[in-house]
Order: C-alpha cells, then sequence, then structure tokens
C-alpha cells in the first residue's frame, strides 16, 4: 500500500538513475528429448543506477588477475529482478555483466545485490 506522502519518490529517485540494464533470466526448453535452458529477455534499457564496491584483490597473480566484487542495481519498484538473472549493465559507456542475487522491494525503488567474478 503506497502511503499519499511518498506516491512520488519513485518518480524523483528515478531522475537519479543514468545507467540502463538489459535483464536476461534462463527459460527452460527442450532441444529434441534433451532439457535446455536459454536466455530471454525480460527487460531491455530500462534506466537504473549501479552502485560499485571496490574489487577483490585477494587472488591477484602475475598470470590471473580475477574481477570479484559485488554491485548494487537500483531501480524503479515495477520491475522484478528474480534470483539468477543475468544484468547486462550499460555504466556511462562502460558494459558489466552481473548475476543477480536475492533483492528488497520497497516503495519507491527495489535494491538488488549483483555479483561480478571473471578473469581479465
Amino acid at each position: 500500500m503506497t502511503n499519499p506522502i511518498f506516491e512520488n519518490e519513485a518518480d524523483v529517485l528515478a531522475e537519479t538513475y543514468y545507467h540502463t540494464a538489459t535483464i536476461k533470466r534462463p527459460k527452460h526448453t527442450t532441444v529434441g528429448y534433451f532439457d535446455d535452458y536459454v536466455e530471454e529477455v525480460v527487460y531491455e534499457d530500462i534506466p537504473c543506477a549501479i552502485s560499485f564496491t571496490q574489487g577483490s584483490t585477494a587472488d591477484l597473480t602475475d598470470t590471473t588477475q580475477p574481477i570479484q566484487y559485488i554491485a548494487k542495481l537500483f531501480a524503479r519498484p515495477e520491475y522484478t529482478v528474480k534470483e539468477g538473472d543475468i544484468v547486462l549493465a550499460n555504466v556511462l559507456g562502460h558494459d558489466y555483466e552481473f548475476r543477480a542475487g536475492e533483492g528488497y522491494p520497497y516503495q519507491s525503488h527495489i535494491e538488488v545485490p549483483l555479483i561480478r567474478n571473471e578473469d581479465a
């Protein structure tokens, strides 16, 4: 239930969303007799904000530079991002791929933890 005092809060916060994201979700399919999954686009180029944390440097070596950190997605409350969704974010012209964790819905926005884990 929306409190009338905060009914425009989502619109105000959305003014700060200067990044975009495409959300993909694994969808079950069958290929012949075999089960498989395809990535289905759920939302495309939604306005959002991505907040970054400091990356991990614990496993840095001269041959491997792991990129591991948790970020956070902020978006309007009408979007549903599920655990395991793939989030392709464009942050000021830089593209990132994340995996979504369990999000938190609020009246004014959603907050979804994102995990980035790959090697450079």
